[in-house]
């Protein structure tokens, strides 16, 4: 495996070499055709039957400009990963340990067998899930219509619940019924309390402007 790391670490240099020569290239181009629309621009001043034309060309040397900055980004950068390559490489020949997928923050591991049946059971239950939900719904219809509304209710929490359980998504469903939660309850006091919270409103409005009429006074 090291001998395989270290066989493409000459290739990889090759590669930016060559695109070094490629940018070098490209930005001075792009330096030459920004000297052109400059000069365009410098000529195109103070006529104003060349307005449309002179934004137009203010536009392309804007937009040249942003190229050409990340063009010569780009060109710095490279010397920087050369150097790193070449002490990727000294590391390699010198025996130490390197880890060819550390730079990986999710790399791909082979699914276990929990993880087979667990995704089978969430293929089975996306399969049932909505034939069961209209079956209940016809029972409580027929049964027990008047716990229909409950029922429904409650059935519908479970689905979702089981559902978010299946994809692994419970802490992001108990932080959100949190929230939602959290703002039914600050609206129930906000009504419940509306008037008390007004005239503490309003006489805090008027203090502060009391307040600064009497900073005005004493100024």
């Amino acid at each position: 495996m090291p001998c395989d790391l270290l066989a493409t670490v000459p290739g990889r240099q090759t590669a930016l070499r060559e695109r070094q020569r490629q940018l070098e290239a490209a930005i001075d181009d792009r330096r030459h055709e920004l000297q052109a629309l400059g000069v365009e621009l410098a000529a195109m001043g103070g006529h104003p039957h060349l307005g449309a034309a002179y934004e137009a060309t203010r536009t392309r040397l804007d937009a040249l400009s942003d190229e050409l900055a990340g063009l010569r980004a780009e060109l710095t950068r490279d010397p920087t990963l050369l150097e790193a390559l070449d002490r990727y490489a000294e590391r390699i020949r010198l025996g130490e340990s390197v880890a060819p997928r550390a730079h990986l923050r999710r790399p791909h591991e082979p699914v276990s067998e929990p993880q087979l049946r667990a995704a089978g059971l969430a293929e089975l239950w996306a399969a049932l899930s909505i034939g069961v939900m209209l079956v209940g719904v016809v029972a409580l219809s027929y049964f027990a219509r008047q716990y229909l509304v409950i029922g429904l209710i409650y059935a519908v929490v479970l689905f979702v619940v089981i559902e978010a359980g299946f994809r692994g998504r419970i802490g992001r469903l108990i932080a959100g019924v949190t929230v939602v939660l959290a703002i039914v309850s600050a609206a129930v006091l906000l009504y419940a309390f509306f008037w008390p919270i007004a005239v503490a409103l309003i006489i805090l409005l008027g203090l502060y402007i009391l307040g600064a009429n009497l900073r005005e006074l004493r100024r």
